[in-house]
């Protein structure tokens, strides 16, 4: 329901100026973009929750000689890592502001990027599921005050 509510933020008040002919082009066409830019992320996003679903039923002493484990860590840490490259660049370029600060955006765009590249192209002294830790907690840094300001507007309304 996060994620939902995390696209619903988002594109809060696009839809006026999409469909507002009084409204230059280019600002419309800008906020199909911001609006783009918030789907693609909650697609995104919903596959990162069904990566955790697969990564919680096949765990790491349970896993198959297929490396389901693996196979479903990396569909949710790429799930969540695009989901953030996603809101964050729907965040930080928004013309209103949104509930999120920039500064979460931003973060949101640079801190999974540079985790899932250390994923990905791992030094030679680190182990995979050290990496694994990092990709979560990466993605925590994020979700977690998300969630907060969240909870924070649901108090205010």
């Amino acid at each position: 329901p996060v994620f939902f509510y995390i696209t619903k933020m988002i594109v809060s008040d696009t839809k006026n100026i999409i469909f507002n002919s009084n409204n230059s082009i280019f600002k419309r066409v800008y906020c199909i973009n911001i609006n783009l830019l918030a789907f693609f992320g909650l697609l995104s996003l919903l596959s990162g929750a069904v990566g955790l679903f697969g990564v919680g039923l096949f765990s790491e002493d349970r896993t198959t000689e297929l490396g389901l484990h693996y196979t479903f860590s990396i569909i949710v840490f790429a799930g969540l890592a695009f989901g953030a490259l996603f809101n964050g660049n729907a965040i930080l370029f928004k013309l209103k502001r949104t509930i999120f600060p920039r500064l979460l955006g931003l973060y949101m765009i640079v801190g999974p990027f540079v985790v899932t590249i250390m994923f990905l192209f791992p030094p030679i002294s680190v182990t995979r599921p050290f990496l694994e830790w990092m990709m979560l907690i990466a993605a925590f840094l994020w979700l977690i005050p998300a969630s907060l300001f969240i909870l924070k507007n649901f108090k205010s309304a």
